[in-house]
């Protein structure tokens, strides 16, 4: 906290503590760099084992030093107990100290986020940090040796990974749109009618997601008197829409209500158009042949 403040005027406002590792909230959003300033600046103070000062003295004396601490509480009156890290933090603290800065070791910053306008930092301390150390250290060595290459080659060789399978999905995805598309016409031309003559088409589309959806329903919505039900299964979950074709009467939001109660799911849209989505269910095709009835 002393560093974040000293370095980039950031101030904690939390202070969250548990059985494994520490947490600051600050004020202020800080990238890596001066997040790695802080860490280092913090390790220079604990290795140059900086003894630690607790005093106490009347809140009217404790005013006097405000200036020198990060964080100051005029409200706070009476005995306070001071503790000072000498020529660094000042604070009032009723916690446990060590005499000593040496005596923690190390620090080492782990990870930190986007926090309520600040950012939180979560760190880890003496022999914590030397096992989080290790465990990291270990698992970089096995990833690099399984894809043969030096541990700093690591990211450089899972985004090619990446980037490789990301373009053999596109591929394979196009390939089922194709296969979509022509499963369409056959479902079309077989979709019933329901009493006010329109078609009720109702599309499965397994190995799909939301987005092929979206790219799909141009080819629905240019299907004159349709109303279509666009259903895409994955593993652990469904997404469907409904959408109205070219010169078609009907209202999508009371379509997608009924998804909505046979799936388990929420979802909404306009009356032209609507999508949702629920967790994975095995009897899928039974709930949508069910919806399809209702509204036939």
């Amino acid at each position: 906290s002393y560093a974040c403040w000293k370095l980039f005027k950031a101030n904690n406002i939390g202070f969250h503590m548990n059985e494994d590792d520490v947490f600051i909230d600050l004020d202020k959003e800080l990238t890596d760099e001066e997040l790695l300033q802080a860490e280092l600046y913090t390790n220079e103070i604990i290795w140059e084992n900086r003894p630690v000062h607790i005093s106490y003295m009347d809140s009217t004396e404790a005013v006097k030093l405000k200036d020198k601490m990060r964080k100051f509480n005029s409200k706070l009156t009476g005995t306070l107990r001071i503790v000072s890290v000498e020529d660094a933090d000042i604070c009032t603290c009723c916690g446990t100290h060590p005499p000593f800065t040496g005596m923690l070791g190390s620090v080492k910053v782990i990870r930190h986020e986007k926090h309520k306008g600040g950012c939180r930092v979560e760190f880890v301390c003496g022999r914590r940090a030397l096992l989080d150390a290790d465990a990291k250290n270990s698992t970089l060595l096995s990833v690099a040796a399984s894809l043969s290459v030096k541990p700093e080659q690591v990211p450089a060789a899972v985004n090619k990974q990446k980037n490789d399978l990301l373009a053999q999905l596109d591929i394979a995805k196009s390939k089922l749109l194709k296969i979509e598309e022509e499963k369409l016409q056959e479902t079309y031309a077989a979709a019933p009618v329901n009493a006010d003559g329109v078609k009720v088409l109702a599309l499965p589309m397994e190995g799909h997601d939301a987005k092929d959806i979206k790219a799909f329903l141009p080819k629905v919505t240019a299907l004159k008197n349709t109303l279509s039900l666009l259903v895409a299964v994955q593993p652990e979950r469904i997404s469907y829409a409904v959408a109205l074709g070219a010169d078609t009467a009907g209202d999508c939001r009371i379509v997608i209500k009924l998804l909505n109660e046979a799936f388990g799911g929420r979802g909404g849209g306009k009356s032209d158009c609507a999508q949702g989505g629920a967790d994975y269910c095995a009897d899928w095709q039974e709930k949508l042949q069910s919806v399809v009835e209702t509204l036939k």
